[in-house]
């Protein structure tokens, strides 16, 4: 701004030179300029980063306390466990050995269950087609 001040009072034609290293001071003036700007910019955001920061890890410890007080991670350990023991029973049951043809069609039947209860659509086709052999073997048994 200054080298412009200075150039409006004068009156007569700048050299070349004289324009040409006016230019580059303006410019150089613009990117000084521009970039304390952007550091500004970047000091604002890094303090909002940190005010936002310090907010939420002083509100963590409300969130440690609400979650004791309402039991949310006892219960969801509970739920684990039992999930786990259900987990447990399946893999128990689906392994054992059928000795009887009433064995083999409950486990025939479990399977299929367990493909429902666990599996994806395709396995959900295996799981209906199994239920459609053990309810054929089922009604030859009783015939």
């Amino acid at each position: 701004m200054l080298r412009l001040e200075a150039l409006a009072g004068r009156h007569e034609l700048l050299s070349d030179a004289d324009l040409e290293a006016t230019i580059a001071q303006m410019r150089r003036g613009f990117a000084a300029q521009k970039a304390e700007r952007a550091s500004d910019a970047a000091k604002r955001e890094e303090a909002e980063y940190l005010d936002a920061r310090a907010a939420l890890e002083s509100r963590l410890g409300e969130f440690e306390k609400a979650e004791r007080d309402c039991r949310v991670v006892e219960l969801d350990d509970a739920a684990s466990d039992a999930y786990s023991a259900l987990w447990d029973a399946e893999q128990a049951i689906l392994e054992t050995q059928p000795t009887t043809r009433a064995g083999a069609l409950a486990l025939l039947d479990c399977g299929a269950r367990y493909l429902e209860d666990n599996g994806s659509d395709e396995q959900s086709v295996v799981a209906e087609a199994i239920r459609n052999a053990v309810a054929v073997l089922e009604r030859e048994a009783q015939s």
